[in-house]
This record gives structure tokens, C-alpha cells and sequence, in this order.
């Protein structure tokens, strides 16, 4: 009988791998495989559109430009996910016949940032005349190849901190395989797989590097992940930025390392020094470059000490403030009257816009408004009031000051105070019955004002308008970099929002693959039930943090938290530049992956172990609810 000799370098590869690492890549090989065929073609987020990129990248003889497609291409990507199914959550039928563009999602995904994309693209070359759907695998093979590398990495990265073999290496190694939404994402054709491989290269890099010292293979190493993570995508790039601190964490050892520390510590306070500025009107959110903040001191205020500030320039944007009104805020003034007013003048006289309540009615996508009037304002305090009424569906608002002034010389000064939103029909001037103007008598009778902040007497943080002129026309993933540090000291008006977000991506974090279309057996229990799992596994990970202090590699454990910081933080708030939009941009799960493999930090001393886990976001459509 005839023998079968595998090649030689082939066994000894297999013999270098630990036993239980082969059966946990086999494994993950059939889970990948289950989802890759089992979730219909298309049906992750963005998919076509991830794919387009890379069809584009094989048959286009150019590189492919933003919002560029072939319309025939297109058509038959659309035929196939009209074949399964995609577009009936959607409730939309795709016009195949017509000469519009059809519609696939957001597509194409055109980036400048395209290594996953050349990777994924590979098969690609070789099935030119095949069925959409059977190129759609392909590519999606290719995401299952970066899968396992992952799992390797994980086991790696583990491996750096425990000895070979260790049963919290193989605890958390198959915790990341069978874990439903990290599976759904690595099995996806996404550049978030790929930035996913890339940061857990990075980390696997850092911790070794850092327990075994500098040397130049490590310094390559760790130079090539960094690349990886800035050339996949811009979600990866903190990686650029611990790269220098896990240089020198493995340069520098022992108690040198507080000299690292302190160098941490003065930079990002140097950092928050430049970034943030005190003194915007509070609960007020900017949309203006001027470099003054937008309340100022004011001698003759209408209420209180301090007053509203636009200070328009010629040939520079146009100025305006505005302020979230909450659910909570608003539903009583449903099928009410109400009345809308404020003191306005200006350094010069000139005809401006009335502030303007922008209301959201619920389930439509339609938006109302409180009348919108000109009005002539002098250099003289004045008050201003226009009444309207409520809709009964309206869900929140937005209430904008927008002047728009006509420009009469190169600067224009506009000052605001005593801003009042309440119920019933008035006529004449309120009168404040304390500095915040959040009270009063109007017409003879008591009014509450629903407007926060309404005498620009409080203040808070806004962002150095040096930063936002040298952002200004880059890439920032974010929105607006004011909107968002509002809203995070906006707590008030935007506590739903980020606690439905972190609930929200908690709940995909252990499932909803296929475009949250699939829940695990028991919902909404089970996710309930896995919430608590979560926080009872990061409170026992504390107590252990904190009984075993003295005995920790504090310097590995640190990193990996700030890591941990970063990355989950920007994920978790990087909707919030993004509000003012009718459907805000939301996290994904896929960003939290980055950052899944390492975060199980494992430690051996004396004997004992620790594992310390955590929770993830994902994305959705969240509608601000205040």
C-alpha cells in the first residue's frame, strides 16, 4: 500500500503549532465556514458596497474614484441581492429597467486607505464571469483566511503573557472563535475585518516587544503592524499613536519607565491644554469659527451678567448656536400653543432670522418648524416673540439661532439674551424671576422656561478654533468635533442616546448577525441575562485588579487598558459629532473588535490567574429621543 508523504517543511509547521491551537483553528474553520454560507449573500452591513470596491479595483484600469460605478455592474450586484432577499427588510423594490442608479446601500466604498480591499480582491481575478453571488463567497473566504490568522494572533498575544498552553490561552481563544457578532463581522466582506487582523497584529507586536525587550526584528514587527493598521483603516489608527510609547516602554526598563510615564502624562496634558477652551454659553452647541467664545460679559444684560455672542467676518462662515429639546422637554407642549421670544440687538442695525424651533415628528421623516420671520434689529436691547403651536406627534427638537445677516461692512456683532420658550400666547416682556431666566411673570401670569441655559450665565468646554482650522477639510471620522464635545457635556439632553448606544451594541456584541436580522433563542431575555455575565465579569476582573496589585506587570496591563480606553471610547462617542443629522451615525460592534483578541489580559504569578473580559458596541439607527 502506498504511503502519502506530506512535504517536509509542511510537518514541521503543524509540529510547531500546539495541539490545542490545530483543534481551535479547525474550529473557527467551521464556524467561519457555517457563516459563510449559511448568511445570504449581501446580508452584512454595507457588504455590497465593500464589494463594488474591490470589483472595481480587479476591472477598472484606473484606480477607482469616489462615486464612481458601472452601472451595468451594479444592476446585476442588485438582481442578486433582490434574488435573496436583501431588499425586503427594507421594504423597496429596485428599479433593474430604469436609467436611475440603482440603489445597493452606501456604495461604493471607495477609500485611500485600501489594503484590505487589494487583499479581498485576490479571487476576484480569477472569477470574471461568475455569478455575483458566488464572487460574493469568494471574497468572503478571503475575510475567513483573516479570521483564522486573528485566532492565531489571539493565541499569540495570550501566549506573551502565559506559558504555552495555559488554560486561559485556550479560554480565550475560543471565547473570540465562538463569540457570534466577532464571527459575523471576520466572516464579512469589510475592511473591519481587516483593520480587526491589523490592531490584534499591533497588539501581539506591543506585548512582545515590552516583555522581551527591543531588538530589531521586534522594532520591524512592530513597524509592519502599525503600517498594516494606518494602510486598512482610519478606525485602526491609534496604533500610530501607542506605537512610540510600546518603542520606548521597551527601551527604557524598570524604574526608568516613570520617566515614560511622566512623559504620558505632560503630553496629554499639553494635549487637553490646546484642545479645550472655557467659557461657550452652556448647553449651547456652536456651529461658528470665531475665535471669541459665544457668551461675553455684558454691562447692560436684559437677564442676569452675560449675553449671547455671534461675531460674523466677511468671507468667513456664517456663525449660529443651538440647543437639543428633549422628549422630556417637549411633551408637555404637545397640542399646546406656545410662545417663543428673545432679547436681539446688534452692534449695528441690520434684518436678521428669528430663532427657529425645528421639531421631529415621531416615525416620519419629515420635518416641522416654528414660523420662520425677519425681523429689523437696532443697537438697542429689544424683544422679539412669535407664537405657534406644537404638533401632537412632535418627538423632540432642535431649537437654532441663525441670523443670516446681510453683511453691511466687514464685521457684524450679534448679541442674544433671555431666550424663552413657553406655554400659552404672549404679547408683552417677561420678567425674570432669577438670573438664568429660567422663570418668571409674563402678561400677569407664571411661566416656567423650557429653554436651558436661556441668560448664557453658565459655561463649558469648547475646542480651540486653532485645532478646528487645521482639521478643517481633512478626514475626521467624527462629524463635528464642537457638536461632539457638546454633547458629551450635554448630558441632560443626550443621556439616552449614549446609554441606548452602549445598551444597544452590548445586545450585538453577543449576536444580531446578518444586519441584526438574527436574535439568539430567548430574546430579549437572553441579552438581558449576557449583560449581567458582562458586568459580573468586569467587577470580579476588578477585585482581582485590586488584590493583586502588588503582583501585576502594571506596565503591559496599563497599555492594554489605555488601549482599551481609546479605542472603545471613540467608538462609543463617535456619534456624537454626528447629532444634528436626522439619523445620527452610530458605532459598530466591528470598530470594538479591533481591540477583542488582546483584551482578555492574562497574568501567572505564584500560580494564580486572572482573566479579565469585557462588552462591545454595534451599530443601528438611533433616533435622538433626548
Amino acid at each position: 500500500m502506498k504511503t502519502v508523504k506530506f512535504p517536509s517543511h509542511l510537518v514541521r509547521l503543524l509540529r510547531s503549532f500546539h495541539p490545542l491551537l490545530l483543534v481551535f483553528l479547525l474550529i473557527a474553520l467551521c464556524q467561519a465556514l457555517l457563516y459563510t454560507f449559511l448568511i445570504p449573500p449581501w446580508w452584512h452591513y454595507d457588504e455590497p458596497g465593500h464589494f463594488e470596491f474591490a470589483w472595481q479595483i480587479v476591472h477598472f484600469d484606473h484606480w477607482p474614484r469616489p462615486n464612481e460605478w458601472d452601472e451595468t455592474v451594479r444592476r446585476q450586484i442588485a438582481a442578486s441581492m433582490l434574488q435573496y432577499g436583501y431588499y425586503k427588510p427594507l421594504n423597496y423594490q429596485p428599479d433593474l429597467s430604469g436609467t436611475e442608479p440603482v440603489f445597493i446601500g452606501v456604495a461604493p466604498q471607495t477609500t485611500d486607505y485600501p489594503l484590505y480591499y487589494l487583499i479581498a480582491s485576490l479571487p476576484l481575478h480569477f472569477l470574471s464571469g461568475a455569478d455575483f453571488a458566488v464572487q460574493n463567497r469568494a471574497v468572503r473566504l478571503v475575510s475567513v483566511t483573516l479570521f483564522l490568522i486573528t485566532v492565531w494572533v489571539t493565541w499569540k498575544s495570550v501566549g506573551e503573557l502565559l506559558p504555552e498552553g495555559h488554560p486561559i490561552q485556550w479560554m480565550v481563544t475560543l471565547f473570540v472563535i465562538l463569540l457570534p457578532g466577532f464571527t459575523d463581522t471576520m466572516t464579512a466582506i469589510n475592511d473591519d475585518a481587516g483593520a480587526a487582523l491589523a490592531f490584534s497584529l499591533f497588539v501581539w507586536a506591543s506585548l512582545r516587544i515590552m516583555r522581551r525587550g527591543f531588538s530589531w526584528q521586534r522594532l520591524l514587527g512592530l513597524i509592519l503592524a502599525i503600517s498594516a493598521c494606518f494602510w486598512t483603516k482610519n478606525t485602526a489608527w491609534p496604533a500610530v499613536g501607542f506605537g512610540p510609547l510600546v518603542l520606548l516602554l521597551s527601551i527604557f526598563r524598570g524604574r526608568a519607565r516613570w520617566i515614560i510615564w511622566g512623559m504620558v502624562l505632560t503630553g496629554v496634558t499639553v494635549a487637553l491644554l490646546f484642545t479645550l477652551r472655557w467659557g461657550d454659553a452652556r448647553f449651547w452647541y456652536r456651529g461658528t469659527s470665531q475665535d471669541e467664545n459665544t457668551r461675553m460679559e455684558y454691562a447692560h444684560a436684559p437677564a442676569g451678567q452675560y449675553v449671547f455672542h455671534l461675531h460674523y467676518r466677511a468671507g468667513q462662515p456664517q456663525p449660529w448656536i443651538g440647543q437639543f429639546i428633549s422628549a422630556q422637554q417637549i411633551r408637555p407642549l404637545r397640542e399646546k400653543i406656545v410662545t417663543l421670544g428673545a432679547w436681539i440687538w446688534a452692534s449695528e442695525p441690520v434684518e436678521i432670522r428669528m430663532p427657529v424651533l425645528r421639531m421631529a415628528i415621531y416615525k416620519e421623516d419629515n420635518l416641522e418648524y416654528s414660523p420662520s420671520q425677519t425681523i429689523s434689529i437696532t443697537t438697542t436691547p429689544a424683544f422679539y416673540l412669535v407664537s405657534f403651536k406644537i404638533p401632537y406627534a412632535a418627538e423632540n427638537g432642535w431649537l437654532e439661532i441663525i441670523p443670516s445677516p446681510t453683511l453691511k461692512n466687514n464685521e457684524l456683532h450679534i448679541y442674544l439674551d433671555g431666550i424663552v420658550l413657553a406655554e400659552g400666547t404672549h404679547t408683552g416682556i417677561p420678567q425674570f424671576s432669577d438670573p438664568f431666566a429660567q422663570s418668571g411673570i409674563w402678561d400677569g401670569q407664571p411661566f416656567r422656561n423650557h429653554v436651558r441655559g436661556a441668560s448664557a450665565e453658565a459655561a463649558w468646554f469648547w475646542v480651540n478654533p486653532s485645532l478646528n482650522k487645521i482639521i478643517r477639510g481633512k478626514e475626521f471620522p467624527f462629524g463635528s468635533l464642537d457638536i461632539l464635545l457638546s454633547s458629551l457635556q450635554d448630558w441632560p439632553a443626550q443621556n439616552a442616546y449614549y446609554r441606548n448606544v452602549i445598551s444597544r451594541l452590548l445586545w450585538t456584541f453577543w449576536g444580531h448577525p446578518a444586519r441584526d436580522k438574527v436574535n439568539l433563542p430567548g430574546t430579549p431575555l437572553i441579552y438581558e441575562l449576557l449583560q449581567w455575565v458582562t458586568a459580573m465579569g468586569l467587577l470580579g476582573a476588578a477585585l482581582f485588579l485590586w488584590r493583586k496589585a502588588r503582583s501585576i506587570p502594571w506596565t503591559e496591563v496599563t497599555v492594554l487598558g489605555l488601549m482599551v480606553l481609546v479605542v472603545w471610547g471613540i467608538t462609543a462617542i463617535r456619534g456624537g459629532g454626528t447629532l444634528l443629522i436626522r439619523y445620527p451615525l452610530t458605532p459598530g460592534r466591528v470598530t470594538l473588535f479591533r481591540l477583542l483578541s488582546p483584551l482578555p489580559c492574562c497574568y501567572v504569578q505564584d500560580g494564580k490567574k486572572f482573566l479579565v473580559t469585557s462588552d462591545t458596541y454595534s451599530g443601528y439607527q438611533y433616533r435622538n429621543k433626548g
